[in-house]
């Protein structure tokens, strides 16, 4: 069904019988994916045309970012593509079912069964990550720089590169199984038509480093209280980030600072949590 203001909906063709999950707008064009490894795809959404499908597999979800169509399903399946047309299949580094998966950040990060968190920034090679949880997680989302995963029994996660990840308390064990952000605000939907917002987010920013005579470069951390890792490398695409130093935000700005040779042509920084 499409709708042009959220009030009227128009019942559409979808060129198949089969069972619908995920839906995804990108490069100019909708696709949706379902059971047995269907995939649709749309210009318009209002006129549908089945793709051939490249999996028995049942497809939950799908995505679209930095030109590549990616989509995620049963037993761990993962197939990313440049136009919908020609799909290559890509480890995922699980077996679970994964649920949903989603773009951000320039990352790509899927999450499914027992806790399931598996991230890749070029669609291709992937990497399990540490959830913390063995809940089966339903749903991921990212905006204004963080990423949210819910999940069975309450669950809900949140991290700042999708790499590390933060198990967060939002006074309730329903199960969640749909997420969504807009102006600095995340939405859970739940169980028993349950809906949970956000505050707004005060997220981390780290201003450009400057080098000072003292051969140090320095950074300008501006966050909520907490306490925070500063990672540095050589590199922005560099795979081997290592920790500068472990720190405390108590005021909201903290001035940071590491030693470097007077050779660094230049030195990249973020923060994770913790």
């Amino acid at each position: 069904m499409t709708s042009d203001d959220l009030v009227n909906w128009t019942n559409r063709n979808s060129a198949t019988s089969a069972a619908l999950y995920g839906v995804a707008y990108g490069n100019n064009q909708f696709m949706a994916v379902g059971t047995s490894g269907t995939m649709i795809v749309s210009q318009t959404g209002n006129v549908w045309a089945l793709r051939p499908a490249v999996t028995t597999r049942d497809l939950r979800d799908v995505t679209y970012g930095s030109g590549k169509w990616l989509f995620a399903g049963d037993g761990g399946t993962i197939f990313s593509s440049a136009n919908t047309v020609d799909w290559e299949p890509q480890d995922s580094a699980t077996l679970d079912d994964l649920h949903s998966v989603g773009y951000g950040g320039g990352l790509f990060v899927a999450v499914g069964n027992n806790g399931r968190i598996t991230s890749s920034s070029d669609a291709v090679n992937w990497t399990l990550r540490s959830s913390g949880v063995t809940a089966d997680l339903y749903s991921i989302q990212y905006g204004h720089g963080v990423w949210l995963a819910a999940g069975l029994s309450g669950t809900v996660l949140s991290s700042f590169d999708g790499v590390e990840w933060t198990r967060r308390s939002v006074g309730t064990a329903l199960d969640f199984y749909g997420t969504g952000f807009s102006q600095s605000s995340f939405t859970l939907l739940g169980r028993n038509g349950a809906i949970l917002q956000s505050d707004g987010l005060d997220v981390p920013l780290l201003t450009l480093p400057r080098f000072s005579q003292s051969n140090s470069f320095q950074v300008y951390f501006t966050g909520p209280v907490g306490t925070f890792r500063l990672l540095g490398a050589d590199r922005i695409d560099s795979t081997s980030w290592s920790t500068v130093l472990t720190f405390t935000n108590a005021s909201g700005l903290t001035r940071l600072q590491e030693e470097v040779s007077t050779s660094s042509p230049a030195r990249f920084y973020r923060v994770v949590n913790p």
